[in-house]
C-alpha cells in the first residue's frame, strides 16, 4: 500500500512534469482508507472486535500512504503536480 505507489510515482515524475508543463498541472491520486486516518484511529480502535493485528497492519500501511501523498503534494508543488488521497467508501 505504500512502497509500490512510491516507486511508481517516482518513475512517472518526469512524465507527470511534462504533462504539467503542457497542460498546466498534473495529478497523482492514491486510493486510501478511513482506517489510515490518524484523527479517526481512536474511534476505529473502539470498534475493533478481536482482529486488531490485521486491522492495525492495514491501517499503518494506509497511514503511510497518506503521508507519502502529503509529502508528494508539498515536494512536487513547484512542478505543478498535485497529489491527493481519496477513500472510495465501503467497498
Amino acid at each position: 500500500n505504500t512502497v509500490a505507489p512510491l516507486m511508481i510515482t517516482n518513475k512517472f515524475h518526469g512524465l507527470l512534469k511534462k504533462a504539467a508543463d503542457k497542460k498546466g498541472s498534473a495529478q497523482v491520486a492514491n486510493i486510501s482508507s478511513t482506517l489510515g486516518s490518524m484523527e479517526l484511529a481512536p474511534a476505529i480502535a473502539a470498534e475493533a472486535t478481536g482482529v486488531l493485528v490485521p486491522t492495525a497492519l492495514y491501517a499503518m500501511s494506509k497511514a503511510a500512504l497518506n503521508m507519502l501523498t502529503r509529502k508528494l503534494s508539498i515536494e512536487w508543488k513547484q512542478d505543478k503536480i498535485r497529489a491527493t488521497c481519496f477513500c472510495p467508501g465501503w467497498v
